[in-house]
This record gives C-alpha cells, sequence and structure tokens, in this order.
C-alpha cells in the first residue's frame, strides 16, 4: 500500500513538475512575444513618425513651390530656394551656381556669408566641378532631359536639436529625394524666367550685334529724360556712322560688311561707360545715349571712341566713323528734337570730310 502512494506520488510529482516546465516555456514563449511586439510597436512608431515627417516636408515642400512660381525675378527665386532651404534643414551655408550653356561655365547666383569665398565662375573645361567642390555634407546638381547640368547646389553646416543640445547633423536620403523634388520644381521656375528674359532680350536688341535697338533706344531716352528733369542732369546724345560703309559691301560683301558693323560695335561697348546706352539704330548707324553728360564731356567720349575705331586693326580696309553730337536740354529741352539735331550733327561731319566729330551748338547758326 505504501508502495502504491510512493508510486502515485512520485507520478504527481512527476506531472507536476512537468507542467511546470510547460508554464515555464511558455511563460518565456510569452515573453519572447511581448518583446517582439514591443518592438514591432517601436518599429512603428518610428514608420509614423518617419511618414508624419515626410508628409510635413512635403506639406512645407507644395507651400514652398507655390511662393516660387509667383515671382517675377530670378534674384527673388534664388533667395527665396535659400530661405526655404535653411527652413526644411537648418543649415548655415548655402551656395547655388547656374550653368551657362554658351560660355560653359558655372555662374555663382546665390551664397550665404559662409560661402563668399567660392569662385564666381567655374569654367568646366578646365576642370571637374566635383573636384572642385571638395566639401563634406550634401551637394546635388539639377540636369536637364539631355543630362546637361543647370544647377549646382551646396549645403553644409547643418544644425539639430536634441535632448543633450544642438549638434551638427547628417542629411538623410529621405532629405536628398524631398531637396531634388524641390530643386526640379525650383529649376523649372527658373527656366521660365530665363526663356522669358530671352525673349524680351531678343525683343529689344540687334540680333547682328546684340546692341540695344531702336525700339528700346525710344523707351530708354524718355526714361533717361524723365530722370534728367527729376534730378536736373544733362544728358547727350551721340550719332555714330561708319564712313564709306556701302564701298565696303560692294567690295568685300556683305559677310564682310557684317564683320564690320560687329567690330565697331564692339569698340562702342569698349568705350560707353556702364550706365552708357549703345543702340544700333539701323543700317551702319549707331546710337549711344550719355546720362549725366554735357557736351563737353560727350564731345571728349566721342573723340576717343573715333580715334579708336580708325586705329583699330580690320583684317580688310581701313574703317573710320563720323560722329554728332546735341545735348538736352541745352540745345533743346524736346529730347526728339535733340536726336534730330545730334543726326543733323552727323550730317555736317560726313559732308565736311568726314572721320570728324561735329557738336550740334557749334553748326546751329547755320542750322536753323
Amino acid at each position: 500500500m505504501t508502495d502504491i502512494l510512493f508510486l502515485s506520488l512520485s507520478a504527481l510529482s512527476a506531472v507536476s513538475l512537468g507542467m511546470l516546465a510547460v508554464t515555464k516555456s511558455q511563460l518565456r514563449a510569452r515573453k519572447r512575444e511581448v518583446a517582439d511586439f514591443k518592438n514591432k510597436e517601436v518599429d512603428i512608431q518610428a514608420s509614423v513618425e518617419n511618414v508624419k515627417d515626410k508628409i510635413k516636408s512635403i506639406t512645407d515642400l507644395y507651400i514652398a513651390s507655390d511662393i516660387l512660381i509667383h515671382l517675377q525675378s530670378e534674384k527673388n527665386v534664388y533667395a527665396e530656394i535659400s530661405k526655404t532651404l535653411k527652413s526644411l534643414y537648418n543649415c548655415e551655408n548655402i551656395l547655388i551656381y547656374s550653368f551657362d550653356e554658351d560660355k560653359r561655365v558655372y555662374n555663382k547666383e546665390f551664397c550665404t556669408p559662409g560661402t563668399q569665398n567660392f569662385q564666381d565662375t567655374i569654367d568646366i573645361s578646365h576642370m571637374k566641378v566635383k573636384e572642385f567642390f571638395s566639401e563634406k555634407d550634401i551637394s546635388t546638381t539639377v540636369l536637364n532631359s539631355n543630362q546637361k547640368p543647370l544647377y549646382y547646389l551646396r549645403m553644409s553646416g547643418r544644425r539639430v536639436s536634441t535632448p543633450e543640445g544642438i549638434i551638427s547633423g547628417l542629411f538623410t536620403e529621405t532629405d536628398l529625394q524631398v531637396l531634388n523634388i524641390y530643386l526640379r520644381q525650383s529649376a523649372m521656375v527658373l527656366d521660365k524666367l530665363k526663356a522669358y528674359k530671352k525673349m524680351e532680350r531678343m525683343a529689344l536688341t540687334d540680333s547682328l550685334t546684340g546692341l540695344y535697338n531702336r525700339h528700346y533706344a525710344h523707351m530708354r531716352i524718355k526714361e533717361e529724360v524723365k530722370r534728367a528733369n527729376r534730378e536736373k542732369y544733362p544728358v547727350s546724345v551721340v550719332f555714330v556712322d561708319i564712313d564709306k560703309f556701302k564701298s565696303i559691301n560692294d567690295t568685300f560683301g556683305h559677310d564682310v560688311g557684317d564683320i564690320a558693323l560687329k567690330h565697331v560695335s564692339s569698340l562702342l561697348t569698349l568705350a560707353s561707360r556702364e550706365y552708357d546706352v549703345t543702340v544700333r539704330w539701323g543700317g551702319e548707324e549707331f546710337v549711344l545715349l550719355l546720362p549725366n553728360t554735357d557736351e563737353n564731356g560727350a564731345y571728349i567720349l566721342a573723340e576717343r571712341l573715333r580715334n579708336q575705331i580708325a586705329n583699330s586693326k580690320f583684317d580688310y580696309c581701313n574703317i573710320t566713323a563720323s560722329l554728332g553730337i546735341a545735348s538736352f536740354p541745352t540745345d533743346d529741352i524736346n529730347i526728339d528734337t535733340v536726336i534730330s539735331y545730334a543726326d543733323s550733327a552727323l550730317y555736317h561731319s560726313k559732308q565736311t570730310g568726314r572721320n570728324k566729330t561735329t557738336l550740334y551748338s557749334n553748326i546751329a547758326h547755320m542750322v536753323k
């Protein structure tokens, strides 16, 4: 009986131990499940925060892009891009270059104080851009449909707030993705402004010489006269005409005539000051509009220009020019009359030997 009871107790003990082992095993499994669940919860929370960050970035991006499309100048667009990038990424240094396809160079369009030492122009025919931009942090190039570079951006000095304080931050892959979306949108806005500016320039400039055309000259002359009346300063008009230009065309052909026009126009551009306006008036005739310049100052500039033309090297023949000058308001208070007087002074130079400069005030008694 005692043996039977012992066996029963032993069996019961074994069963209890087995059940206890099972219970411990289940408990460990439950703990693992709880730990896995917590890890998944953390991952889900991180994913939620990541999605929230992306939604915020996209929202900020949409607002920033909407602002861009309403801007009317490239300068304002570059300033807005910098403002947006500072807001999105909290970085100290921003540098933006645009690519000039005609000259094959990058031109610096915008820089924060920390990037002022970078070159204004980078000639990519002599160095690789990636070698030039050797700093760390983030940089990206916006390409067009033909994989040609349009814009180059560099950002550095990102600052991130943490519980321990503000630290240097890294740019993430998401940052780069959002940045590229924004820059492509920015590039489209800039391209439209550049296209409009190019069309406007084509409408106001002479296609052969690149100088302003007569249409622009009339608009600019009226503006300068209004300013001159307001600020009480003189404005002079200089007419320039290439001597015996028909003979150049007849002797060497119209292609050489075009070369002669471009040759003289380049000399006019070099002789003029930053605020002067150089115009191809028509045919072989040019006009210089000289703000804040009386007839004496205009005569000095005109004579210097005449001598430069006469002494310049031209492969086909010697080139000279005749010039005529009239000034506002000394010769007349009506600018159209002043223009007519300058043309009359030019005619006098042509009729009295060419390759000379005539002031209208010296011949007024003969003309009137």
